[in-house]
């Protein structure tokens, strides 16, 4: 047994006194700190007067309009753009969402390079510089160069085909919702690669086979404000899900069908049956050979939904005109996924919808998205070691990219990785060096989410000061023209104000309310955006304050 350790009361004494005094510091009351936003405030602000700027979300595919809400040069809220053609005033989660990943305090805040596996914070010059004698050394020896973006549709897009051209390298546009089912199908039965617009609103009964069009389908923001329209009316339409597990779209239907999964495809050419063998179609009824041996009872045997089951609905289905028919999600993540599509396009033709719900004069543009296998293709490039530097910006294909495809493994053996992106994400973790790229809410450029459509994407705030980012466009000139390929002008089409306030010119600001002083410009074209001219000629309208205490009315 040790000895007891002894103490004195006056060592004691010292103990006790030193841990109350260590105790009650962190009680001790902060220092008062001032947060003052403008030492001297710009002419055009007024402090607790909101502004707000007509921009477009970039927190998915879709494109919506948004308007964005400042104060003393602060962005605070985002909400729809009430003017804008897609969403019309809606906003989901995601995009009022967005506000978080612009104060993100994860966000990578300066230039980062990889060392002895641990990241160390440089300079942009420096950063610029190392970058600049890779991707040079790589294309003076003819050595592949991949650059892989998120899919941005616009003048970002054009300016990153024209740096892979002038870089002889490999262009790769990355989006892991990319539909590419519902595109093959389209381009087999119309002739169309795209994904059309569904026009949920004028339907007066709608069937899914799994497409979640209220979720992640196509553009849920108007299609769920076109399914609201859909269910205002008096008639409210009717609205059938066909998907083997409860999804939040399929919550919202009036009959949920829990078909065999893989069996969607037989229920629609069952529907199409019933619909061209009773005449009840106003479309093509040249087809019937086509879906003869998809008779209700063969269906029920492929589905286990009843034989009646699938006539009332094909009958209910034809009568509802105009009435529409989705195929999409996780319907269409199997072998048959572009048959199904197929057959619901046979359904939606026989029941005389496409041209009236479904339309392809204002498809999404998906255009420039890369089908899988010009993934699996790069993916093979890069395990071969033909690549000698990637450059990445906006894509995370290490997480997205399914685990049989290999694209960790083939992305590890690229010589030199180079990040655009502001967070550190797992596809940036693995790469050499990082430039971060700004937000969307930071920067400035265009939008075209769907053909027709061209929307403004602009800086509403001035760039987060904890941050040292730049716009992803202009480092991509910056390193093209370090590097030395290509001839790009000293400033890109993305390029932000690093100095001063947002502009207030009159195509960009909106003050004060989401309402006012904006307005689409019909004339010159869908999507594209006007100033509202004010009474004053200003351009701007100030809030009328309320008279002070005991002044005259």
């Amino acid at each position: 047994m040790s000895d007891p350790v002894v103490f004195n009361r006056r060592d004691f004494l010292k103990l006790a006194g030193v841990g109350a005094a260590a105790a009650l510091s962190g009680c001790a009351e902060r220092p008062t700190e001032r947060l003052i936003p403008y030492l001297i405030a710009p002419n055009d602000i007024v402090p607790g007067v909101p502004y707000w700027y007509a921009s477009t979300c970039r927190e998915c595919p879709a494109g919506c309009g948004v308007l964005v809400k400042t104060r003393e040069g602060r962005a605070i809220k985002v909400e729809g753009n009430p003017a804008h053609p897609l969403g019309q005033g809606a906003l989901c989660a995601r995009g009022q969402a967005s506000l978080q990943g612009l104060y993100n305090p994860d966000r990578i805040a300066t230039p980062l390079a990889k060392e002895a596996g641990a990241w160390r914070a440089i300079g942009w010059d420096e950063a610029l510089k190392r970058a600049a004698e890779k991707l040079g050394q790589a294309v003076r020896d003819q050595h592949g160069v991949a650059l892989i973006t998120e899919h941005a549709p616009g003048s970002f897009e054009r300016l990153v085909a024209d740096w892979a051209l002038a870089a002889k390298g490999t262009r790769l546009v990355y989006e892991p919702f990319a539909f590419e089912s519902v595109r093959e199908a389209n381009r087999r039965t119309f002739g169309i690669a795209a994904l059309p617009s569904y026009d949920v609103g004028r339907a007066r009964m709608v069937i899914s086979f799994g497409a979640d069009f209220l979720e992640t389908f196509g553009a849920p923001v108007d299609q769920a404000r076109g399914f609201a329209a859909m269910r205002a009316r008096p008639e409210s339409g009717f609205f059938v899900a066909v998907e083997p597990r409860l999804s939040l779209t399929g919550a919202n239907a009036d009959q949920w069908i829990a078909a065999r999964p893989g069996g969607e495809m037989a229920l629609a050419l069952g529907m199409a049956h019933v619909i061209l063998a009773e005449g009840l179609g106003s479309g093509d009824t040249s087809m019937h050979e086509a879906v003869a041996p998809y008779d209700p009872e063969a269906v029920e045997k492929q589905t286990e939904v009843p034989a009646d089951t699938v006539r009332a609905l094909a009958r209910r289905f034809a009568k509802s005109r105009p009435s529409l028919a989705v195929a999409g999600g996780v319907a269409t993540q199997s072998e048959q996924s572009v048959a199904l599509v197929a057959a619901v396009n046979l359904l939606n033709q026989v029941a005389g919808n496409i041209g009236d719900t479904v339309r392809f004069d204002r498809t999404l543009n998906f255009d420039a998205v890369a089908p899988f296998h010009e993934v699996q293709r790069l993916i093979e490039t890069m395990a071969a070691g033909k690549i000698d530097v990637a450059v990445v910006h906006g894509a995370n294909p290490v997480y997205a990219a399914p685990a049989w495809a290999g694209f960790t493994a083939a992305f590890d053996k690229v010589q030199y990785r180079i990040s655009l992106s502001g967070m550190m994400d797992e596809t940036t973790d693995r790469c050499d060096l990082v430039l971060p790229s700004l937000h969307a809410l930071e920067t400035q450029g265009d939008v075209e989410s769907v053909a027709g459509v061209h929307s403004i994407l602009q800086s509403s705030m001035k760039p987060v000061p904890a941050f040292d980012a730049r716009p992803a466009g202009d480092t991509l000139i910056a390193l093209a023209r370090a590097a030395g390929f290509g001839s790009f002008p000293a400033t890109g089409p993305n390029t932000s104000r690093p100095s001063g306030s947002p502009s207030t010119s009159a195509s960009a600001a909106v003050s004060p309310g989401p309402r006012s002083g904006i307005a689409r410009s019909r004339a010159a074209g869908c999507g594209r955006w006007r100033r509202r001219p004010s009474s004053s000629g200003t351009g701007r309208r100030r809030s009328r304050r309320r008279p002070s205490r005991g002044a005259a009315a």
